[in-house]
């Protein structure tokens, strides 16, 4: 039997893993434009969650405790902050424009483009950064100044400004991320609180009066 096993493991290894991840890779990167390597995460993401819950799961009740019983009210509380936590961050994706927020307020002090400042890092090594945020090339994609009068950059010096979102490259693949981090959490948290044995909430022997 081990034998056949590892015979048909062989055999079936690269077919099979083909045909789980061709409804996965083409609709997203064919399509949608999202990135091989988010759509090979995403697919390694989903066996390793299948192949972890199989494994840890051996009874309901996990871990029992004499005198305790599960805490319902405490669960679900936790459970709702859960949803609302990671169907927040999944709406952002899905229905927000980044391109449409304003952010005025104190940012990074805009000023000389050539002017740096020395970095020590942990290995000992030497490295360097401009002092100022340079309005004129910077590497920041994720704003700019484009909702200004005539889209022109803050004068020099200023740290109290406005900054402009900017679109998703690629909403997509922002959504496939974002998603495949949800649905982890989802499976992470689903086998701990209802594959981990009961919650403790109270004891149910009183003290014995003296």
């Amino acid at each position: 039997m081990e034998l056949a096993c590892t015979v048909l493991s062989a055999i079936l290894g690269m077919p099979g893993g083909i045909l789980l991840f061709l409804p996965l890779y083409h609709p997203l990167h064919d399509l949608a434009g999202v990135h091989s390597e988010v759509t090979f995460f995403m697919l390694f993401t989903i066996f390793l969650l299948i192949s972890w819950t199989g494994d840890r799961t051996p009874t309901p009740d996990a871990r029992p405790r004499s005198g305790v019983h599960t805490a319902e009210k405490g669960r679900s509380i936790l459970l709702l902050h859960l949803a609302v936590h990671y169907a927040l961050y999944l709406g952002l994706v899905i229905f927000c424009n980044p391109e449409e927020e304003v952010s005025i307020g104190l940012h990074e002090r805009i000023g000389p483009c050539n002017q740096t400042v020395p970095i020590h890092t942990v290995f000992g090594t030497v490295l360097s950064k401009r002092r100022y945020l340079c309005a004129s090339d910077y590497d920041e994609d994720y704003f700019d100044f484009h909702c200004l009068p005539n889209g022109q950059a803050p004068s020099e010096d200023s740290y109290w400004y406005t900054a402009c979102g900017t679109p998703f490259h690629n909403r997509a693949e922002y959504v496939a991320i974002i998603g495949t981090i949800c649905f982890l959490a989802f499976v992470v948290f689903r086998n701990m609180h209802f594959h981990s044995g009961s919650s403790i909430h109270q004891s149910e022997t009183k003290a014995k009066r003296h």
